[in-house]
């Protein structure tokens, strides 16, 4: 069994040897999740304003605890030490584990995913995607299974692609703009761009407990031992890209 490179928290387990397993890690009592975008503006003598992107865009948390026992508390502790700053590990946000569609939820938890329909370039905002090749015996129908909803994030199961997307807009058959999908096709908007190309067959959008990898976002890793025994504990975090 492999060691768990996720942050523990109720859904994520971990052993006292490190293995993705055993009791559940500690949950949060706050998550901020903020969307960098680094822009570069300038302005022109006539006033004309120009912009452009100085670098990727990113996601940073922030993830506070509830006061915590000692048993709760060193779990979470190690596993940040054990890594540092160094070495990038994965977050569960809880607010994104599902689906906000119930239905839609229940249709891709588990080994069931929705493809793009072609090949894509790197840096495009939508996908038209399906599941025409029968993933767990289920064809994807719109009617049926839902939709994502705008808010949710996605990973895509390439391995190799470690960027975290969020949906902002949702198009099907019957409400759509452009070109109309068909009864068994969707199309996400989503941001940031594609970070790069993917493979339609071999690039499966996941939309249960998408993963944020990330950083530490400082040195220091400090916690309060508090009069009553308990353990106060934050972190900040940054997308690895």
């Amino acid at each position: 069994m492999a060691y768990t490179d996720v942050l523990p928290d109720p859904n994520n387990l971990i052993t006292d040897s490190g293995k993705a397993s055993g009791t559940g890690g500690e949950g949060f009592a706050s998550v901020s999740l903020s969307s960098n975008s680094p822009t570069m503006f300038s302005k022109s003598n006539s006033g004309r304003v120009t912009s452009r992107q100085k670098s990727q865009q990113s996601w940073s948390i922030d993830i506070g605890y509830n006061p915590m026992t000692r048993a709760q508390f060193e779990p979470v502790y190690n596993f940040i030490l054990q890594r540092g700053r160094m070495t990038p590990f994965y977050v569960s946000l809880p607010q994104n584990r599902v689906p906000q569609d119930a239905t839609f939820a229940a249709y891709v938890d588990g080994p069931v995913s929705l493809f793009p329909t072609t090949d894509t370039v790197g840096g495009v905002t939508s996908l038209l995607l399906a599941n025409d090749a029968g993933d767990a015996g289920t064809n994807y129908v719109v009617a049926t299974h839902k939709t994502p909803k705008p808010g949710d994030l996605f990973n895509i199961s390439d391995s190799n692609h470690n960027k975290t997307y969020r949906v902002t807009r949702v198009e099907t058959t019957s409400d759509y703009t452009g070109t109309q999908p068909t009864t068994n096709q969707i199309r996400i908007q989503f941001t940031p761009g594609l970070s790069k190309a993917l493979t339609h067959a071999a690039s499966g959008v996941v939309f249960h407990n998408p993963l944020v990898r990330v950083l530490l976002n400082e040195d220091v890793q400090q916690y309060s031992l508090n009069v009553d025994g308990l353990y106060s504990f934050s972190l900040k975090l940054q997308e690895a890209l």
